[in-house]
């Protein structure tokens, strides 16, 4: 019993992008970017929050966090985000500083 709750998988799981036919859906898993990259209308997936801790606590604390699903309504003088049903504007040296991956449209 022991052996199978500490064991290693022998293979990894496919992730949900790899279950697809799209390539273009492979790729946008493989390919991550600062979320200030991202254009009005993108979908991402955050990857990671590269801010320090204070302010990575406060991102947090509004929904932006690893795993998080975000998406940017406006891309004019930093970024304005829907997270979770709200609207979050954040600047563009935290918006640098934060990777995603995009999702396909």
């Amino acid at each position: 019993m022991l052996r199978r709750l500490f064991s290693r998988p022998t293979a990894a799981p496919a992730g949900p992008c790899l279950n697809t036919a799209s390539s273009a859906v492979a790729e946008a898993c493989l390919e991550s970017c600062a979320l200030m990259a991202c254009t009005t209308g993108r979908r991402a997936v955050v990857v990671n929050v590269g801010c320090d801790g204070a302010e990575a606590c406060r991102l947090r604390a509004m929904g932006i966090y690893e795993g998080a699903r975000v998406s940017v309504v406006d891309s004019r003088n930093g970024l304005l985000l829907q997270v979770r049903g709200a609207r979050l504007a954040i600047g563009a040296a935290v918006a640098a500083a934060i990777t995603v991956i995009p999702l396909p449209n």
